[in-house]
């Protein structure tokens, strides 16, 4: 997406359309800072993905969330 403009220039468009039809678009797949740059002056609401939060395996999550 961040060196791809033709992704770029459809996501504009995609995110310029559902922008009339809704209110909170959110973008997923955004794994790193140049992707996050590439897509945040569109008409995005939130950005999700590996470069916000890197999956956790079950064990992890377990781990951190349910053991004191």
């Amino acid at each position: 997406m961040a060196e791809d403009s033709r992704a770029r220039n459809t996501l504009d468009h995609l995110t310029r359309m559902a922008s009339d039809y809704v209110n909170h678009i959110n973008v997923k797949g955004i794994d790193t800072p140049e992707m996050q740059a590439a897509v945040k002056d569109l008409h995005v609401t939130t950005m999700q993905g590996e470069y916000y939060t890197k999956p956790l395996s079950f064990d992890a999550l377990v781990e951190k969330y349910y053991t004191a």
